[in-house]
């Protein structure tokens, strides 16, 4: 069985984060409550942000948007990894937290 592309894009996420032992959550979304991202939260080295993937093209929803926008307004970091170039300036980001000192 083939990956969708949103699903390639999660793998390749995840081995970034796996490649930096990095913690994260994968919530399973129902429906109810609170809007997640794919990827709430992540923890690197002692940085904490957040991550939704998309396929190529692919858009955020209304709720994905209001998640981010409250996430980013609380001073929180969050990705939005769709294509190559998304997912190399998250796997930069990922090597800087990786080596800096984590925050006190």
């Amino acid at each position: 069985m083939s990956k969708t592309p949103e699903g390639k894009m999660k793998d390749a996420v995840r081995y970034v984060l796996n490649t930096y032992d990095a913690y994260y959550s994968m919530p399973v979304q129902t429906g109810y409550g609170d809007c997640l991202l794919d990827f709430h939260p992540v923890v690197l080295n002692g940085h904490t942000f957040f991550i939704e993937t998309k396929a190529a093209g692919g858009r955020l929803t209304a709720r994905q948007k209001n998640t981010i926008e409250q996430i980013r307004n609380a001073g929180g970091t969050v990705f939005v990894v769709k294509c190559r170039e998304t997912l190399k300036d998250f796997a930069r980001y990922a090597l800087i937290c990786h080596r800096s000192e984590p925050p006190k």
